[in-house]
This record gives C-alpha cells, structure tokens and sequence, in this order.
C-alpha cells in the first residue's frame, strides 16, 4: 500500500476538534434509545446480568438489544466515568478515527481522492453530530468502515490474515447492530463475481470466503452461545427483529404513527416468553409482506423516499450538498474494481432498510462515509476537467443550499404539506 499523505494527522485532529465542539456545546438529543441501553449497562456493571425491564412493565427482556453498546458503555462508565459526557468524548475519538479510515480507503481505491474524502468526512456535520448521541451511531459506523475497509485490503493482500480480521469486525458490527450482518455476502458476492472465472479460481475465492467467515463467527459465537444458554434456541444476535419486522409491514405500521413505536403491556401478558413473542412478531410481518404484495411493494417506495429525507426535523445541507456528487462518482466508478464492495454494501443494506425494515434515515448515516468516498471521486474528476468552473458551480450549489437552511422550517412545512397530500406522511 502506497505511504499515506501527511495530511492525515491534520485531518484526525481537525475532526476530533469539530467533534468535541459538537459534545461541549451541551445540545440536547432526544434519547430514543439511550434508556434501555444504560439500564443494561448498570445492571451489567451490578452483576445483574445482561436484562432491561424498566421499560418494558417489569418484564425481563435479556436478547432485546444487540450486546455490543451495553459493553461498550460498561467499559467508559467503570474506567472513566459514569456518565454520558465519557461516553460522547469516546465517540468524538471514535468519530474521528473514522475519518482516518475514510482516508486510507479512498487512498486505497482512488489516491488523489484521498484528501477531499478525508475533509468531508472531518467536516461532514451528521457525522460531527453523531458523537452527542448516546445511541449506537458512531460505534457502528466505525466498526462497519473498518470492516469494509479491511475486506478491500484483503483483496490486495495474499495473507489469511486481513480477511478474517474484518470479519471479525464485521461481526463486531453485527453484535452493535444486527444489519452489519449485510455487508458480508455483499462483499463475498463481490469476491465470487471477481474470482470465479476458471475452476483455479476457486483457490483464491474459497480462503477469502473461509477466512471472512471464520472473523465473523469468532465475533459472534460467544454471544450466540449466551443465547442459547439462557434461552435454549437459536438467537443469533437480538429478539428485536420480530418486532421491527411486524410493525415496519404493516396496514398502518408504526413508522407513520405520531406515537412512534410502541409495546403496550398486554402484548406481554398475552405471551411472556420472549422468544415466543419474537417469533409471533416475525410470522405476522412475513405473512402480511406474503397476502399484500402490491401494498408492500408501495410500501418499499416510501420507505426509499424516507431513507433519503432530508428534514430530520432541520434541512440536512451536508447530505444534500453532497448527493450529487455521490450520484456523479457511482456513476463514474461504482462498478470499478474495489469501488464495486460500496456499491454492493450499500445496493444491498439500502434493499433491505427499505422493503423488509422502516427506511429510517438512521439507517443511511452508517453507509454515509462510502457516500462521501464517491462523491469526493466525482469532486477530484470535477476539478480535474474544469477547474474554477467547477469550484463556481459547486460554490453555487453550496450557496443555495445554505439559503435554503435559513428558511429551513418553511420549506419543511411546504414538504410536509406535500407528502401529507400524497398520504406518505
């Protein structure tokens, strides 16, 4: 791998600086959810074993979140402090490690890229912002750009090593947030498609494949050993996917109620077991997605609209501003060598967010980085061609979108208007 630029101590320290900006400034998040995260935590930390229950009316719920951020947080609260300002200084750091690995990805794929992915990431502000969230965002998006990346440098590399450490951090992502599980056969369908060309092929594509595969299973295995321990079944990572499922598919699903997502405490009386509640959930989404298969095809395309809203509830600039030139450089590149594993993780991961899950923009946050990579591929082709035009033309834009955040809250009315008219609201 050719010697990263010198820029890159400069990139991280102005990263981590607009971050910790970002968590000193003391902004209020809404804590969705924060509550039963930190309940895991302490009662991790009091030898309670991994259970919430308070918001759940006194039912113990032991599998209902992925394991990784409750751990995550154990760690800061008993070595640092126990409180949410550790927490959102640890992701401020963890944020900017990402840009690093933003970085050096780019400098793998597309050298001379490598500095404008570098500054959009840093800068990026949903990115900055996340580090004040005291939710899995920034936890997950390291782990899974740090999976991604690695399975790219393995690609260039002959030793088993370097496939199966970013399965092992893909599997980490996972146990942050099942979906992470996603990039695995999108990189390993990528694999297939670049090797399988000739029966000697399968020389290489099988140890990648093992290798991969025995990372993510190592990261795994301990937890869904747990799993099966205190529940005598099969749960891979959480009991969460039944309940997403159920009420992302549906005649009315949660994602367009004004309450939001709620559990009331007959569900639990009617079947306490956690499991069987699991369950239950799955096969009512499964079989209404199989009895509407026009309404959930409809469903699927408001929920693409919904992945790519931009009002979050204040105009989101940074995602706007760059959507073109993420447009431009998948264009430009996305079905190039290397290039082809972002398209892949983020073709399939936006598939599945929109016609199995909710569509949620909290999803699109994680792909984000890969999006910054392609859009800075475009910037750099963009300034190579035509240069101060080009710079003009994209000052334009960013002038225009700037204006357009100062009035952010009546065109959020006018688009809310629109979409209420069009019944996707």
């Amino acid at each position: 791998m050719r010697r990263p630029h010198r820029q890159l101590p400069w990139l991280v320290g102005v990263a981590l600086v607009a971050r910790l900006v970002c968590v000193l400034a003391g902004v209020e998040v809404p804590p969705q959810d924060t509550p039963d995260y930190d309940e895991i935590a302490h009662n991790l930390l009091a030898g309670e074993g991994f259970v919430a229950s308070s918001n759940w009316f006194g039912h113990e719920l032991r599998a209902w979140r992925a394991p990784l951020y409750p751990v995550f947080l154990v760690v800061i609260y008993a070595s640092i402090d126990d409180s949410h300002m550790a927490v959102r200084l640890v992701q401020a750091a963890l944020g900017a490690a990402t840009v690093a690995l933003v970085y050096l990805l780019t400098w793998r794929l597309r050298a001379e890229a490598a500095a404008i992915a570098g500054w959009l990431a840093a800068l990026y502000e949903p990115l900055i912002t996340s580090a004040n969230e005291v939710m899995t965002e920034v936890l997950f998006t390291t782990l899974l750009v740090a999976g991604v990346a690695l399975a790219i440098e393995s690609r260039h590399r002959s030793s088993w090593r370097w496939p199966m450490v970013a399965g092992l951090l893909l599997g980490l992502a996972t146990l942050t947030r099942p979906v992470g599980l996603l990039a695995v056969p999108a990189i390993i369908a990528v694999a297939a498609w670049e090797d399988l060309r000739g029966w000697r092929a399968w020389r290489r594509w099988l140890p990648f494949l093992g290798s991969l595969s025995a990372g993510v299973i190592v990261a795994m295995l301990p937890w869904t050993a747990r799993n099966a321990r205190v529940f005598n079944a099969f749960v891979p990572v959480s009991t969460h996917g039944g309940f997403i499922v159920a009420r992302s598919n549906a005649e009315a699903p949660d994602w367009r109620m004004p309450q939001g997502w709620r559990i009331d405490a007959q569900t639990f009386a009617d079947c306490p077991d956690e499991i069987e509640r699991d369950q239950r959930w799955m096969n009512e989404g499964l079989q209404w997605i199989a009895g509407h298969p026009g309404d959930w095809f409809l469903l699927g395309g408001e929920r693409l609209l919904r992945f790519f809203y931009v009002f979050r509830p204040e105009y989101n600039v940074a995602f706007v501003v760059v959507m073109p030139f993420l447009l431009a450089g998948l264009w430009q590149v996305g079905a190039h060598p290397g290039f082809r594993h972002l398209s892949a993780v983020s073709a399939l991961s936006i598939t599945v967010f929109c016609l199995v899950l909710y569509g949620s923009t909290r999803f699109r946050l994680p792909l984000e980085p890969f999006f910054l990579v392609f859009a800075a591929v475009a910037l750099q082709a963009g300034w190579r061609r035509w240069g101060m035009r080009f710079v003009a033309g994209g000052g334009a834009w960013l002038a225009c979108n700037g204006m357009l955040r100062l009035q952010d809250e009546s065109v959020r009315q006018v688009v809310v208007g629109l979409l209420r008219a069009g019944g996707l609201k």
